[in-house]
């Protein structure tokens, strides 16, 4: 991602870089979001920074990446989730190949996505409703059907970010324009 600007002041919430939620209640039926800056008046943390949210036994975990951690230059966000057959929960959330947050806890259902549906849709840029945008540019985005390991992510980091000599290259940003 590469954000229009470093701060991502939202008036009710982050900047939706990605979010996977329930299109009949979007805003707290999230299975998974990454955003971008803070809420007006949050004085916790300033809109300079990241922020990861994921749907866990029926719980939200929240994670961030830090004051002053967004810049308006390409970052590498990634998001990993993971239940072992004890139902103990493993999320990490890293910035530009580096862990800035984690949360594991034992859980009572190893369901991490609890809230995937046949009705949940994939917005990227701003919520499916079009609301709580974060303009900017995107130029790659996956899901994985299992964690990346830190050193896959770091991996993708190195890879994702600058070009490498067996002829790959960056790849062009597309940029999403917002009223």
């Amino acid at each position: 991602v590469s954000p229009t600007e470093a701060d991502g002041l939202a008036t009710s919430g982050p900047g939706r870089v990605i979010a996977l939620s329930n299109v009949n209640n979007p805003y707290s039926n999230q299975s998974f979001m990454l955003g971008h800056g803070t809420w007006t008046g949050n004085t916790s943390h300033n809109a300079s920074n990241y922020t990861a949210r994921v749907k866990v036994d029926g719980n939200t975990v929240s994670l961030w990446s830090g004051d002053n951690t967004a810049s308006a230059t390409i970052q590498h966000l990634a998001l990993t989730c993971s239940a072992s057959p004890s139902n103990v929960v493993d999320i990490k959330f890293y910035l530009d190949g580096n862990l800035v947050d984690s949360y594991s806890n034992t859980v009572s259902n190893s369901n991490i996505f609890s809230q995937f549906s046949n009705a949940s849709v994939l917005s990227i840029g701003s919520e499916i409703d079009g609301e709580k945008k974060a303009p900017g540019g995107y130029y790659l985005g996956a899901i994985y059907n299992r964690a990346l390991t830190q050193q896959e992510v770091q991996t993708n980091f190195n890879e994702g970010v600058v070009p490498i000599s067996n002829g790959h290259s960056v790849p062009q940003i597309v940029n999403i324009n917002v009223p």
